[in-house]
């Protein structure tokens, strides 16, 4: 498989990993590795943030947008009655 990114450039380069969220080929230069919290959630509305993260690979494209709902959903939480000291600890960050 060919990365995505690279032929839409016009080279080719071997993939070594799909976008999470769009399912793009990616390769070692494009493919955006990030970790995403794992959280679990208890009766009585407590959600716990374990100590393990998952790894997830991104394209640029998909990355940026995810980081943009990231932004809006912080900028709501500080209105919000949520401390943003928790709010979007349970996002995908860098």
């Amino acid at each position: 498989m060919i990365c995505y990114e690279c032929q839409q450039a016009g080279k080719r380069r071997d993939t070594v990993a799909l976008c999470n969220h769009c399912s793009a080929a990616l390769c070692q230069d494009h493919a955006q590795v990030l970790a995403d919290p794992i959280t679990a959630q208890y009766p009585v509305c407590k959600k716990v943030i374990l100590p393990l993260r998952a790894r997830v690979f991104l394209c640029s494209t998909c990355k940026d947008a995810l980081q943009q709902t990231n932004e809006n959903s912080r900028e709501a939480s500080a209105v919000s009655v949520v401390p943003a000291s928790v709010a979007g600890r349970d996002t995908v960050t860098a």
